[in-house]
């Protein structure tokens, strides 16, 4: 998992930001589905 000579501190921190980012969507997309089904089982 750990290469130095393809992973550098930048790129690192750059997968670190990209998965957050990634978690971050995923949990709006869950929140807003799970939301949705709400709305329309009240219908």
């Amino acid at each position: 998992m750990w290469d130095d000579r393809a992973a550098t501190d930048s790129e690192f921190a750059q997968q670190v930001v990209d998965q957050k980012f990634g978690n971050e969507i995923f949990s709006v997309l869950s929140r807003g589905k799970s939301v949705g089904n709400e709305i329309t089982s009240y219908n």
